[in-house]
């Protein structure tokens, strides 16, 4: 497509001849007004021709408002751009009417720009084009990312400008209908239409493929969760990128979050209209079997449809797999390349079958189990389209995850990850930048961003960079984000993780495994539990809210040493990380084709089947026992680890300040989601505290307010007042002002009963506060 810049001249008739004259099927005309010299009937009967024409846009028809000209703009079926030098007088427009502008910038005024200029187009959700004819092009970069900084994530593009006649200029490089249709969130129904009816084939994203017309099929992407309680679950990335690609190849397609409790109704729902001719699972360990049995009951009443399984447990299913259920195929590896042409095959009978990759089935013409070539991994991360959701307006959605590398160096015996794909790839810092920009300027009530990377510190370079960009997020909209953190980086790196939380990081995961070293070696961790105690120090200098991690029994040979050792770390672990880290165990999992599930007596343990076979989730069962300990006593010490660590919570919880205690009160009430918040919880009187204290609109001079006590019932040994719930013991003078403390009377009252002290009195009511123990009214 090119674009060519017309200028109106004082004879409006030779304008519209030359209108006509460039307006060809695959142009876009723009008309720009330098003289401002024409009367309202002159602009309309301009309008009116241009409507006439494939697209319209105007470039500052007026400069002052009028009217009749703000009625010709309501009505125009057209994009309408601006001029910068331009723009104040023109913003009134901008602000006024819901649909797309363009601003067309110099080169000179785009280098020049404030921070505050660049915020202001920004908050005006507008696009960009700057004009850079002969112009140094190496200062393109720094303009770029002067607006991505700052949140930008409309059009910006980059065009030259070529003289053809004295009233024609051909732009290269300018912003096209076809992008502005998929970035369009303020226009009107009119403008919509209008541009759906000039364009067929739409950008998403310079990284996007064209979109072709809607196929008469659907393929329905299914994410099945196993759960009895339903919680909070951001998108599965996986079938979300699946979602857009087969989106922008043309077919309709769609991604359902359902639990094997809706699972056949919302499908026999979904299939009943014949619309859907391909329904793909993404598979897990937990939910592998509920999958099964729904596609062996729907394959029944819905022959001609196809079913296939993806995801991480598909690359564990094979021919004895397929010979027992009526799965149709089975997807292994990275689908993002392969699944076009599976889709092409699978509905429009494109291609061979046997020429596509990464395929699993059964040839029921032959008898035979067939296993297609494996592609290639994607080295080209870049090259991947950002998630449909990541442009779609939702204002429910508060949370999402995005993953900036794939793959991990590191070869842990049990873990999954580590030994599926060993090559870690990456995509571009500036195509991640992109992303969130683009997530959470279309989905306003974004809060939180999780890095899902099993190796995100793996390059600290690549993390600062990341950084960068997320703090003026987090400074100024309060954008936080989480990732998994790796003890080798944290321990070589101890700066790091202050960057990191001064950019909005909150939380993070980190891989302990186990309090022994013995252990870890085994396991290959290549942590030791000197490094692992060094990370939570680290990381609770640096300010971070909470750092989660797992202990897994069952893992490999331990013996009884082994479990004290781990109720030693337990404690130790808590106490170091107090207010901040969060222990949980874990029963270890056998998952396949890891080293300690292909060789479990090199790791002194042996996997017994029939557990395996019982387990309703992974990791919800004890499946081992080592060389020395029995499964039972593997039990037995997974829950007496459990009841260590509770009461750990418990003695260190007493001992938290007021401030450590605080952040885990959040929106009226103790975040019960960390193990600290659900501790804290527990005791009355700081529920009581935190209550009052969020009750009062302002401070309150506590030698004249009433000072009242954090808990009702009191308590008593040898005449001094225990706090119920817990082993704070008061010293006697404290019982004796604390009883007091019951709203009636104000501190010089107390000193008088007492025949203390005022100053006596304040100062130990000060500390009682301090304690949590007390708090003040007005009245």
């Amino acid at each position: 497509m090119n674009t060519y810049i017309i200028e109106i001249t004082s004879n409006v008739d030779e304008t519209i001849k030359l209108c006509e004259k460039y307006d060809k099927c695959d142009n876009l005309v723009c008309l720009r007004d330098s003289s401002y010299s024409h009367g309202i009937y002159e602009i309309e009967k301009i309008i009116s021709a241009v409507r006439k024409a494939k697209v319209g846009l105007f470039v500052d028809l007026t400069r002052n408002s009028n009217s009749k000209i703000d009625g010709l703009m309501q009505k125009a079926d057209m994009l309408f751009c601006i001029e910068y030098s331009k723009f104040d007088m023109n913003y009134c427009y901008i602000e006024r009417y819901r649909r797309d502008f363009i601003v067309l910038i110099s080169y000179i005024d785009a280098s020049k720009l404030t921070q505050e200029q660049i915020k202001a187009l920004v908050r005006l959700d507008i696009s960009i084009c700057v004009d850079i004819t002969n112009e140094d092009l190496n200062i393109i970069p720094s303009i770029y990312d002067n607006f991505v900084v700052h949140g930008f994530s409309r059009l910006l593009r980059f065009c030259t400008l070529k003289k053809i006649s004295c009233n024609v200029n051909c732009v290269s490089g300018f912003i096209t209908p076809k992008e502005l249709n998929e970035f369009n969130c303020k226009s009107n129904v009119d403008l919509k239409r209008e541009i759906s009816r000039l364009t067929k084939n739409a950008l998403k994203r310079y990284n996007q493929s064209l979109k072709k017309e809607t196929k008469n099929a659907a393929i329905l992407l299914v994410n099945v969760d196993t759960n009895i309680y339903s919680y909070f679950r951001m998108p599965n990335l996986g079938i979300e990128y699946l979602n857009t690609i087969i989106h922008n190849a043309g077919y309709a397609v769609e991604c359902l979050y359902l639990t094997r409790w809706n699972l056949m109704e919302k499908l026999e729902e979904t299939l009943a209209n014949g619309f859907a001719k391909v329904v793909g699972f993404s598979c897990m360990y937990d939910n592998i079997d509920a999958v099964a049995n729904a596609i062996n009951c729907l394959k029944e009443k819905y022959n001609n449809v196809v079913f296939y399984i993806g995801g991480p447990h598909a690359n564990d299913l094979g021919e004895s797999f397929l010979q027992k259920n009526k799965v149709d195929y089975i997807m292994v590896g990275e689908s993002e390349n392969v699944i076009i042409d599976f889709v092409n095959y699978t509905i429009s009978n494109i291609g061979v079958r046997e020429n596509l990759h990464n395929l699993r089935y059964i040839d029921h013409n032959k008898g035979s189990y067939v296993e297609t070539p494996r592609s290639e991994l994607i080295f080209n991360l870049d090259s991947l389209p950002f998630p449909n959701y990541v442009y779609e307006k939702n204002d429910n959605l508060s949370a999402a995850g995005i993953i900036t590398g794939r793959g991990c160096p590191y070869k842990c015996a049990f873990c999954y990850e580590g030994n599926k794909e060993r090559t870690v790839r990456y995509r571009s810092v500036k195509n991640v930048i992109e992303e969130i920009s683009l997530l959470i300027k279309n989905n306003r009530n974004v809060n939180r961003i999780q890095f899902y990377d099993d190796t995100f510190t793996l390059d600290q370079s690549r993390v600062r960079e990341i950084c960068t960009f997320m703090k003026p997020l987090y400074d100024e909209y309060g954008l936080m984000w989480v990732c998994e953190i790796h003890c080798q980086t944290v321990y070589n790196n101890p700066d790091l993780v202050k960057t990191m939380v001064e950019s909005g990081m909150i939380s993070a995961q980190v891989g302990l495994e186990s309090g022994n070293n013995r252990i870890l070696k085994l396991l290959n961790k290549k942590t030791t539990t000197d490094m692992i105690m060094r990370t939570i120090e680290i990381c609770k200098d640096a300010g971070v809210y909470s750092l989660q991690g797992n202990l897994i029994i069952g893992a490999a040979g331990e013996n009884k040493d082994d479990l004290q050792n781990n109720y030693n770390f337990a404690r130790e672990v808590i106490e170091l990380g107090k207010g901040m880290f969060e222990l949980e165990v874990a029963m270890f999992w056998p998952f396949s084709n890891t080293p300690i599930a292909i060789n479990p007596s090199l790791y002194g343990i042996e996997i017994i089947p029939e557990q395996y076979e019982y387990s309703i989730h992974c990791m919800g069962n004890m499946v081992s026992r080592t060389n020395t300990l029995s499964r039972n006593e593997l039990i037995g010490h997974f829950h007496e680890l459990k009841k260590v660590i509770n009461d750990t919570y418990t003695k260190v919880s007493a001992s938290l300040n007021r401030d450590e205690i605080a952040k885990h009160w959040i929106n009226g009430q103790f975040n019960v989601k960390s193990a600290w918040g659900r501790t804290l919880s527990t005791y009355d009187y700081l529920n009581s505290y935190f209550k009052a204290k969020e009750q009062v609109s302002k401070k309150i001079d506590n030698s004249i307010g009433y000072p009242i006590r954090t808990f009702e019932n009191l308590t008593y040994d040898e005449n001094v007042i225990i706090v119920p719930k817990t082993n704070i013991r008061l010293s006697l003078v404290e019982s004796r002002i604390i009883e007091l403390c019951t709203g009636r009377n104000k501190p010089e009252e107390i000193a008088r009963k007492l025949d203390f002290e005022n100053c006596m009195v304040l100062k130990i009511l000060e500390k009682l506060e301090e304690k949590m123990l007390i708090f003040y009214s007005y009245i």
